[in-house]
């Protein structure tokens, strides 16, 4: 949350699942693995909700690398059971967030709700 000239900002980050797969594996030990790109392409697929979710909100390249590295190897679902902890890990830092930022915009008075 940030204050700019009376105004309040909310600064959230988003990975693009092509660009975590194109630059956190492309330099990751997993790099040019023969069917990368299908196994990856299995498991971003959104209606894979869960597989989908564990890419899409990891919290650093490494996560996203071990991840993807995972399922050039096997495309059954025990990847997305090995990726549990790893995946609510993600989930309790992302609650985190959500909760910091809840407290940050509650108002305290009603006058705080009003304009400046």
């Amino acid at each position: 949350l940030i204050r700019a000239a009376n105004q309040d900002y909310v600064l959230t980050r988003t990975n693009d699942v092509a660009n975590v797969v194109t630059k956190a594996i492309g330099s990751s030990q997993f790099a040019g693995v023969v069917d990368i790109g299908q196994n990856v392409t299995t498991f971003v697929n959104a209606t894979n909700t869960a597989a989908y979710n564990n890419l899409l909100l990891a919290k650093n390249t490494t996560d996203a690398a071990n991840f993807v590295g995972a399922i050039t190897t096997d495309t059954s679902a025990a990847v997305t059971n090995a990726q549990l902890d790893v995946a609510k890990d993600i989930q309790a830092q992302l609650g985190n967030r959500l909760g910091a930022l809840r407290y940050l915009g509650t108002y305290e008075t009603p006058e705080m709700a009003g304009a400046e």
